[in-house]
């Protein structure tokens, strides 16, 4: 190849390159926009979210994301919280690569910056690949600790990972918090609180402009409080979430939570649960009502909240207990069972037995032989109910029942044993 053609292709290539850094630069600020109008339209009245370009070249550009929101402090007077955050960006040909710093502020009766003893050491970043519609971030923080009248906090190291599309259209995320340290030393009730890996794994989808579908999984080793009087300690808490089409146009939501053991210690009382586990599951539901649902805070007029409420009863719904069951201090109960709602209205939602008219419900309860010895409170009342076939006893000695809401009557076992109307 001549020198001549060399110098043709390399300028050529240099021109393609500027043209699509030039291209790129374009792209990234009609995907700021639309992801701020996407976020800003999911965020209540009393929130806001906006970003602003501050410098820019043709390597390079600065972007200031500017979240603030107003809530109620203890005494219910409004207080403003805001996060400014500035990323500093790499622009290329279809691709940017952004480092993220934040700034958090709390303004009102405890000022966070009074009480940060250091700002947080924290590393974040964005990489956008145009060529392949592709995005991913994260973001680490370091132990900080947050000190006021003699109480102390410590906020140990998280980490978050994301990837998705540009347009977070589906996105995973991974976030792995290593926990909470507070020691409070009030004179009256001093005492601790620790909670100890915090992990939360997930993916979310977007559909018809709304972030409604999608699994997750948030998981607890350790949390405990301890105090003079009384220490609570929960381990192993575990709870998983799952909305997904079930059709068309419904959805299907699935709810499972479960806690290795529960100890709970006062003067008055020892409480030792294990094996805590409950699994429920939401039928029926229309998607677009449940999509609406997510708009409720930015909505006031009361008919427009009715029409809402209106489409998501149209079809009914159906609940499904799978599981409920523990071992509490050595007793063994369980429920399941599963209810159906038909048809319902917004009217039907305020009229004192507009859904209990609607529903139709079975639930079987069961607990050990150890009931009635460990509620002795209970025990009359309990064989009496035995008698009259309201419970059965087990095989094993212990009790069952099969409650039931239909046309307005709640049965036990098929006997009657109460009419609302």
């Amino acid at each position: 190849m001549s020198s001549k053609s060399v110098v043709i292709a390399f300028g050529a290539g240099v021109a393609i390159a500027a043209g699509l850094t030039f291209y790129t630069h374009h792209k990234y600020e009609e995907t700021l926009q639309v992801v701020t109008q996407d976020t800003q339209q999911q965020l209540p009245e009393t929130a806001q979210f906006s970003f602003e370009n501050v410098e820019n070249s043709f390597f390079y550009r600065s972007d200031r994301f500017d979240f603030s929101a107003q809530f109620p402090n203890d005494d219910n007077e409004p207080q403003s919280f805001q996060v400014s955050t500035v990323a500093d960006c790499l622009v290329l040909a279809l691709y940017v690569s952004c480092d993220v710093d934040s700034d958090l502020a709390i303004e009102g009766e405890h000022n966070l910056a009074d009480m940060l003893q250091s700002k947080p050491e924290t590393e974040a970043g964005v990489v956008i690949n145009f060529w392949t519609n592709s995005q991913k971030g994260w973001f680490t923080s370091e132990q900080f600790t947050l000190m006021e009248d003699g109480n102390s906090v410590d906020i140990l190291p998280a980490s978050m990972t994301y990837s998705g599309d540009v347009l977070s259209e589906h996105f995973v995320f991974e976030l792995a918090f290593d926990g909470i340290k507070a020691h409070i030393n009030e004179a009256e009730n001093p005492g601790t609180f620790e909670m100890a890996n915090v992990k939360l794994t997930g993916q979310s989808f977007k559909q018809d402009g709304v972030y409604l579908l999608g699994d997750g999984r948030y998981t607890i080793d350790e949390f405990l409080i301890n105090t003079d009087d009384e220490t609570l300690e929960v381990d192993g808490i575990a709870i998983d979430m799952l909305v997904a089409m079930a059709n068309d146009t419904q959805v299907t939501m699935n709810y499972k939570m479960s806690i290795d053991q529960v100890i709970h210690n006062s003067p008055m009382q020892s409480v030792d649960v294990k094996a805590f586990n409950s699994d429920f599951t939401v039928e029926q539901l229309s998607y677009a009502a449940m999509a609406a649902m997510q708009t409720l805070g930015q909505v006031s007029d009361p008919d427009e909240i009715g029409s809402i409420v209106d489409s998501l009863g149209a079809n009914g719904v159906q609940l499904v207990l799978n599981d409920l069951s523990a071992n509490y201090n050595g007793l063994v109960v369980s429920a399941k069972g599963q209810s159906q709602v038909s048809a319902f209205t917004a009217a039907d939602t305020v009229e004192p037995m507009g859904l209990i008219a609607k529903t139709t419900a079975e639930i079987e309860l069961n607990a050990g032989p150890e009931m009635a010895e460990m509620f002795p409170q209970l025990a009359p009342q309990l064989q009496q109910f035995v008698k009259i076939g309201f419970v059965t006893r087990t095989a094993d000695n212990g009790y069952t029942t099969k409650l039931g809401l239909a046309d307005g009557v709640v049965t036990a076992n098929g006997q009657v044993l109460q009419k609302f109307y």
